[in-house]
C-alpha cells in the first residue's frame, strides 16, 4: 500500500476531502462513486465498480431487482449468473 503521508481532518458531518494528488493518481472526477471498506483498524477507500453479487466479476453486469423485507433493492448480476439463476428457477417450478 502506498502511503501518501497526507492528513485530512474530518468535518462535523463526517466529510473528508480527497487530496488533489490522490484524485489525479487514481483518475477520480466529481461524481465518481467511492466504496469504503474496513480492514482491521484501517479504512480503505476505492472507486466503486458494479460487480456480480454471486461470482464477483465486473464483466457484462446489469441491475437485478430483488424483493427484501424492507422493499425492493437493486443488486447486480452478470449474464452468466443471471442465466444460471433462471435455469435454477425453472427447475424449481417442476
Amino acid at each position: 500500500m502506498n502511503n501518501s503521508g497526507q492528513i485530512r481532518q474530518m468535518d462535523k458531518v463526517g466529510r473528508v476531502a480527497v487530496p488533489v494528488s490522490v484524485r489525479k493518481t487514481l483518475g477520480l472526477v466529481p461524481g465518481d462513486n467511492l466504496e469504503f471498506s474496513i480492514s482491521g483498524d484501517k479504512v480503505l477507500l476505492q472507486r466503486y465498480t458494479k460487480t456480480c453479487l454471486l461470482c464477483g466479476t465486473d464483466h457484462d453486469v446489469s441491475p437485478y431487482r430483488t424483493e427484501t423485507i424492507r422493499g425492493v433493492r437493486e443488486i447486480y448480476l452478470c449474464r452468466s449468473c443471471r442465466n444460471n439463476l433462471a435455469k435454477a428457477e425453472e427447475m424449481r417450478d417442476y
